[in-house]
C-alpha cells in the first residue's frame, strides 16, 4: 500500500510550463522550488505477510466498491462508511482474496499516528497492517473435473464503483440505521459481524479469466462440505474454452453490467451472465494476438482492441460485427493497455501504453466519443436479439440430439425383432417362380443368338 496524500494537491494543479503565482516566494528569483519539475519518489507504507500472500504473481487488482464490502463468509454486506476499503486480487497461483486496509478491532488508528512518519519518511497511515496484513478472505478455484486450481489471470464481479442502484432497493429503516461516521479513526475502523446484514439482490458469483484462456464462472460464498462438515468454496458452475491463450481483459460494459467484453489469445468475444452456452458474438481469429481490450465510456455499442503489432482497432456492433471499423497505428512495439477518459463533455482522451515503457495520449475524435440519439436503445436491441439467437439455436441443437435418439432407438429395435420364417410353400412357390424367371430370360439370350430351337410336340398317347 502506498500513501499519496502529500502529492495530491501537485498532481492536481501539475501543468507543464505552467507559471508560478506572483508575489510568492517560489516566484522571487533565487526562491525557486527545485523539486517542481521532478517526480517524487515514495516508498510503500505497507506490505502483505508473505505466509498469508499468494504463491506466485498478482495478475489482477482492483478496488471493491465503496457501497459493498466481503465477509469472512463470502457474503455480500452494505458498506455503511461509503468508503473503499477492500481490495480484490487475482494470482495464477489459482486463488483470489479480498483483503482489507482498516485495522483489525480494538486497533483504531489516532489522527496523530497518521501525521507522524517513519524513518524513511513513509507514512504511518497503514503502520497497523504492515507485515502482518492478511485477506479478509481467500479462496481456491478449483477445477470442474480432476484435481489442481485454474490459473486466474482476471477477475470480474458484478458491482461496480459509483452505482449503487442495489442500496436503493433497501428497506428505509435499513438506511435510516446507518452509523455517523466521523473522524479518521472511525471511519478506518470495521463495524462488527451482528452489524453486518446481507445485501438483498446482490450476486455473489463472479467471473474470472484462466491463463489456458477458459472463462470460469465461480462463487465466492462458502458451503458446508458433506463429507468433512467443513466450509469450503463450491465448484465453479462452467468453464468455457473460447481463447486459445491467456485472457487478459474481462471488462463489463459501463451501460449495460450483464454484458462484458473478453480478451485473450487472437480473438475476442462478448457474453452476458447468465448464458452459460456460447458467447454472443466471437471474432474470428486475428492475425496478431490481441492484448488489451476497453469499453468506451460515452458510447454503448463501441469498444477498444489493443493488438501486438502497436494498433489499435475500434469496434461499433451497430457498424459491423466482422470487422473493425477504424484502425489506427500507435507504437511499433506491442500495445500493453489502454484506458480512455473523458476529461470534461468536449474531450475525451485515450492513454495508451507499450511494452517499452512508451506511454500515449491520444485524442479520442468526436465521432467516437458522441452517442447518436437512440444509441443505447438500439445496442441493447441487438444484444437482446443475439440473446433469442442463441435461445433459438440451442434449442434447435436439443431438437437434433431428441431426433437421432428416436431414430437410433427404432433402428436398434427393428434390429431386435426376429425374421418371420417362411412356410415351405411359400419357399417352392418362390423357387418356382425363380426357376420361370430364368428359363424366360434363357430364352430371350438364345433367341438373339439365333440358336433358339422351338421344342417338338409331344407325339399323342396311343
Amino acid at each position: 500500500m502506498w500513501d499519496i496524500s502529500k502529492h495530491v494537491e501537485r498532481l492536481k494543479n501539475s501543468q507543464r510550463g505552467k507559471q508560478p503565482k506572483k508575489n510568492t516566494m517560489t516566484s522571487l528569483p533565487g526562491f525557486e522550488d527545485e523539486n517542481s519539475d521532478k517526480t517524487p519518489i515514495i516508498r510503500y507504507c505497507a506490505v502483505s505477510a508473505i505466509e498469508h500472500s499468494h504463491k506466485t504473481a498478482v495478475a489482477d487488482i482492483q478496488w471493491v466498491p465503496d457501497h459493498i464490502e466481503f465477509t469472512r463468509m463470502g457474503v455480500i454486506c452494505e458498506n455503511r462508511q461509503q468508503t473503499c476499503c477492500q481490495i480484490l486480487t487475482a494470482s495464477t497461483d489459482g486463488t483470489v482474496a479480498v483483503w482489507d486496509t482498516r485495522p483489525p478491532k480494538g486497533q483504531a488508528p489516532s489522527v496523530d499516528d497518521n501525521k507522524s512518519n517513519g524513518p524513511l519518511g513513509v507514512p504511518s497511515t497503514f503502520k497497523h497492517i504492515d507485515l502482518t496484513w492478511k485477506p479478509v478472505i481467500k479462496i481456491p478455484i478449483g477445477r470442474i473435473e480432476g484435481n489442481g486450481e485454474y490459473a486466474v489471470t482476471c477477475i470480474s464481479i458484478q458491482e461496480r464503483q459509483g452505482d449503487r442502484t442495489i442500496l436503493d432497493k433497501q428497506s428505509k429503516q435499513d438506511l435510516e440505521k446507518r452509523e455517523s461516521v466521523g473522524g479518521l479513526g472511525s471511519s478506518m475502523r470495521g463495524g462488527s459481524a451482528k452489524e453486518k446484514k446481507p445485501l438483498e439482490g446482490v450476486t455473489t458469483k463472479f467471473f474470472i479469466g484462466t491463463e489456458d484462456g477458459e472463462l470460469v464462472y465461480a462463487d465466492w460464498k462458502l458451503e458446508k462440505d458433506v463429507d468433512s462438515g467443513r466450509l469450503q468454496p463450491p465448484k465453479p458452475d462452467f468453464a468455457k474454452l473460447f481463447h486459445d491463450q491467456n485472457i487478459t481483459t474481462l471488462q463489463r460494459s459501463p451501460f449495460f453490467k450483464e454484458y462484458f467484453l473478453v480478451v485473450g489469445g487472437w480473438n475476442f468475444s462478448i457474453w452476458k451472465e447468465g448464458e452459460t452456452s456460447q458467447p454472443l458474438l466471437c471474432s474470428a481469429a486475428h492475425a496478431k494476438k490481441l492484448t488489451a481490450g476497453y469499453w468506451s465510456p460515452t458510447r454503448p455499442c463501441v469498444f477498444y482492441i489493443a493488438r501486438a503489432d502497436g494498433n489499435i482497432d475500434v469496434w461499433d456492433l451497430l457498424d459491423r460485427t466482422h470487422e473493425p471499423s477504424l484502425s489506427q497505428n500507435i507504437s511499433a512495439a506491442s500495445i500493453t493497455a489502454i484506458f480512455p477518459w473523458i476529461v470534461n463533455s468536449k474531450q475525451q482522451l485515450l492513454g495508451v501504453a507499450d511494452s517499452v515503457g512508451t506511454l500515449h495520449i491520444l485524442e479520442v475524435p468526436w465521432t467516437l466519443r458522441h452517442a447518436p440519439s437512440g444509441e443505447m436503445n438500439s445496442t441493447l436491441n441487438y444484444l437482446e436479439r443475439e440473446v433469442k439467437r442463441l435461445a433459438y439455436v440451442q434449442t434447435r441443437q436439443e431438437f437434433r440430439i431428441q431426433d437421432k435418439r428416436r431414430i437410433d432407438a427404432e433402428e436398434a429395435e427393428k434390429k431386435l425383432v426376429k425374421p418371420i420364417e417362411p412356410s415351405n410353400e411359400e419357399v417352392e412357390n418362390r423357387q418356382r417362380m425363380e426357376y420361370l424367371d430364368y428359363k424366360e430370360e434363357e430364352k430371350k439370350f438364345l433367341q438373339e443368338l439365333g440358336l433358339w430351337q422351338e421344342p417338338e410336340e409331344p407325339l399323342p398317347d396311343t
